[in-house]
């Protein structure tokens, strides 16, 4: 079938074979003025744009001959009044349709007028592509970027993020799916371009001397055609996919990974364990991959999502418990199981901070990876980009004659942060919905944020200059005493002492404002000069009810270990305010731990240390009851050169009696490459001078 538009009719025609007979179908006169586009929305669906912004969805009959007249909508007034893309959803009975200048429409089929409007998105160039596919709608433009939505239970759009597409490709005209992949199609100079966006390649590129002209394309297996009008002739081009060269592997990365974070561990309903990580790169990509344990302990890794937008490398990632789900997408792929909703914040080069909210879940898979119909469930991930900060956008909103601190350097980097959701740290439900963020910065700077769920707003509250060093390693610990917990912040830099912060202190809540509020002057409340050199990865593990073990590794390739005691003062009572105040028990250090830098460290369930080193080794160590001997009881190497981040899992317990529990850990470590390696160890009761305590038993 055919459609035309011509002064105000529109003529429907039928198609037959090769030739188009000449047998009119239908033909109306629907407009006083012209028809300014038409677009299929299915094989019998039809909307047609006309003047004044009137837009209508006729219903067609091909067999019988018949056009009815469905539904009328009216565009935004705007200079170009007409549409260039559009989709039709009927599960929701939604319309969303893009115009010529840019912006992204929203309608009901009960209301005449838009019920959202994402106004000049894409800028002058309009919107070309609408596209809804696996619960999410698409759209794209000649800005050169396309972005997501996904479909609240309101019926509206809900923005996860815009992605540009590759460096000097504006012109973006389609998006294709296949197989759950997408492409982009386009023009870039004078050439057509086919883009496939999960591995960053062109696939076909043809010379046709660029866009402005009628153009359409189709993919068979490897075989495209490619047809156009140009100078007044119809032109097709033929082309063949090289699929010559197989990809045995392809990379994780592009360049040497920086950091990894275990996100959570999901039970697939066919018995396979997926374990979910995230890493950063020097690439300045993220990566959220799901790695699939079989029975056999064969592992097959899969890159789910990849996240785009810094600038610089990515240098540390933290995660924190979400206190608002989006699991709006759970609905549409029938997902069975509880989402783990988690907000996750990047750093790294040119003092740069995203936040973004990362959703997992286990989903039917429709299409398997060759291609065939499958229907297992398979473990997804929605993401969705909450906020980016930058130290230099924050001095901009300050008014500097206001201030004595001194400007940052825009050249600052975000070594490693830490964070945590606030209310359920310090159990207060005041702080719903606050999360704090701690960040080491090389240039000797600790800064504290705090980030609201409701606003998406994040805020420097403070900030010391303790170190006078680069900040290397942060953390944090939850200290309850007497049931009133304390956050506690710990750092590491180059001056090879170690820092621990009172935090909790000295939050309060301005009801104000919503926002979180320094109340008092940030200042370690214990310094433990641990290292000759720089500290790069510090844990913290309680060991009776008011001890806990600091353990600490550096670039002298030592492995320290401080015996803490926590106890508390009151301030005042009528304030019912107190003071933590940490002191030293007991100290030890095993010289020459490693044969080079300690890169990270985990404490234990059972009491015991695990680090990673340059070394190329994992390395358990367990602790004396003296605490005077620090013994190595298990040593792995690992595949990875030059790990520069471990992270370990929870622990799963598969048995457990009354003297003794086997339990499972994942160990993730990064570097030059990826590996993941499982803990399995038994834990038995021991009888300690002061309480019963545990030690184990460990196997890689």
């Amino acid at each position: 079938m055919l459609v035309l538009a011509v002064c105000g009719s529109v003529i429907l025609v039928n198609k037959q074979g090769t030739k188009i007979q000449g047998v009119t179908l239908f033909e109306k006169h629907i407009y006083t003025g012209k028809v300014f586009s038409v677009k299929w929305l299915s094989e019998e669906s039809v909307l047609t744009s006309g003047p004044e912004g009137e837009i209508i969805r006729w219903s067609v009959d091909a067999n019988l001959g018949e056009v009815e007249r469905k539904d009328v909508w009216i565009l935004p007034t705007s200079k170009q009044r007409w549409t260039s893309a559009a989709t039709w959803i009927q599960q929701y009975e939604l319309l969303i349709v893009g115009d010529r200048v840019g912006s992204v429409h929203v309608y009901k089929k009960s209301e005449k007028n838009a019920v959202q409007s994402f106004f000049k998105v894409h800028g002058q160039g309009g919107t070309t592509d609408v596209h809804y596919h696996q619960g999410s709608v698409y759209t794209a433009g000649r800005d050169g970027c396309y972005r997501q939505y996904s479909i609240t239970q309101n019926a509206t759009l809900h923005l996860l993020y815009h992605q540009k597409v590759a460096k000097g490709f504006e012109w973006i005209e389609r998006l294709i799916f296949s197989n759950s992949q997408m492409s982009v199609l386009g023009f870039h100079n004078d050439k057509f371009v086919c883009y496939d966006v999960a591995n960053s390649e062109r696939k076909v590129a043809l010379q046709c001397g660029g866009g402005h002209r009628a153009w359409d394309y189709s993919q068979r297996g490897t075989d495209v055609r490619f047809v156009c009008v140009k100078a007044g002739t119809v032109q097709l081009h033929r082309a063949t996919i090289n699929t010559a060269h197989k990809t045995l592997k392809s990379s994780l990365h592009g360049r040497e990974l920086t950091c990894v974070k275990h996100l959570c561990s999901i039970q697939t309903p066919g018995g396979t364990t997926v374990s979910v990580c995230v890493t950063g790169s020097e690439d300045t990509f993220i990566n959220i991959v799901a790695i699939n344990q079989n029975d056999d302990d064969l592992c097959q890794l899969t890159v789910k999502e990849r996240l785009q937008g810094h600038v610089s490398s990515v240098r540390c990632l933290a995660t924190s418990p979400s206190a608002i789900s989006i699991d709006k997408k759970c609905v549409e792929t029938s997902s069975t199981t509880s989402p783990h909703s988690m907000i996750l914040f990047s750093g790294g080069g040119r003092a740069q901070i995203k936040v973004w909210c990362i959703n997992i879940f286990t989903a039917m898979s429709s299409i398997s990876e060759n291609g065939t119909k499958n229907n297992a469930r398979e473990v997804q991930c929605q993401y969705e980009l909450l906020t980016s900060y930058t130290m230099s956008q924050s001095l901009k909103r300050q008014k500097h004659w206001r201030s004595t601190q001194v400007d940052s350097n825009p050249e600052t980097r975000f070594m490693d942060v830490t964070a945590c959701n606030l209310g359920e740290s310090l159990k207060n439900d005041d702080l719903h919905g606050f999360h704090f963020l701690a960040a080491g910065c090389s240039d000797g700077f600790l800064r504290f944020y705090s980030f609201q769920e409701k606003t998406n707003n994040l805020t420097l509250v403070g900030d010391s200059d303790f170190h006078q060093h680069c900040v290397l390693t942060i953390g944090h610990e939850v200290i309850t005493i007497d049931g009133a917990p304390s956050l506690i912040v710990y750092s590491g830099g180059t001056d090879g002492k170690i820092a621990l912060w009172d935090i909790s202190k000295i939050f309060s809540k301005t009801t104000e404002k919503s926002e979180l509020t320094l109340d008092a002057d940030i200042s370690p409340v214990l310094i433990l000069p641990a290292h000759q050199s720089g500290v790069n990865s510090i844990c913290i593990r309680q060991v009776h009810d008011s001890e806990y073990v600091v353990a600490s590794g550096g670039d002298d390739n030592s492995l320290a270990i401080h015996l803490l005691t926590a106890t508390q003062k009151s301030e005042s009572l009528q304030r019912n305010t107190f003071q933590l105040t940490l002191s030293v028990i007991k100290r030890c250090v095993q010289l020459s731990a490693h044969g080079a830098q300690i890169t990270g460290i985990q404490a234990l369930e059972g009491g015991d240390i695990i680090t990673a080193s340059i070394d190329q080794r994992l390395n358990v160590w367990r602790i004396s009851p003296d605490f005077k001997k620090i013994d190595c009881i298990l040593s792995r190497y690992v595949s990875v050169a030059d790990i520069a981040s471990m992270d370990l899992s929870n622990v799963n317990i598969t048995n457990e009696d009354s003297s003794s529990k086997w339990q499972d850990q994942t160990v993730v470590v990064c570097g030059e490459g990826f590996q993941l390696l499982k803990l399995r160890g038994i834990v038995v009761k021991r009888t300690h001078h002061k309480e019963n305590t545990t030690y184990g038993k460990y196997y890689i």
